[in-house]
């Protein structure tokens, strides 16, 4: 299994990890979201409510979990915070270039390449 900057636990509506990543998806540039329409933020509402409570379970695969550094808007809110990934189940972590919104999208052929590294392990 493959974690692409998941954030576990953060989607709570009071959790500061989670709010600088739905603040971060609002300063997103142009050619990242150019092209999306209001079913972006339906979708991303959707997400939270149904994410909002849900707790992983242990996986009988190994699991990867890829961290980006934190967004500009994280750094905002605290500078010295904690803002990487965490996955609270056994997994290997691997550090990616770009941040949670870039990882799949300017950082993409990076991330791909550090899938293909695991995978041909």
């Amino acid at each position: 299994m493959v974690l692409i900057d998941s954030h576990a636990g953060v989607l709570r509506r009071a959790d500061a990890r989670g709010q600088a990543l739905v603040s971060a998806g609002a300063a997103l540039p142009a050619d990242v979201v150019d092209g999306l329409d209001d079913s972006l933020l339906i979708t991303g509402g959707g997400y939270v409510r149904v994410m909002e409570e849900w707790r992983p379970e242990p996986s009988p695969v190994p699991t990867l979990l890829l961290r980006g550094r934190p967004t500009a808007e994280m750094l905002r809110v605290a500078p010295d915070g904690d803002w990487r990934p965490h996955w609270p189940l056994p997994h290997d972590g691997v550090d990616v270039p770009g941040d949670h919104h870039s990882v799949l999208h300017q950082d993409a052929d990076s991330t791909a390449a550090a899938i293909r590294a695991r995978l041909t392990k």
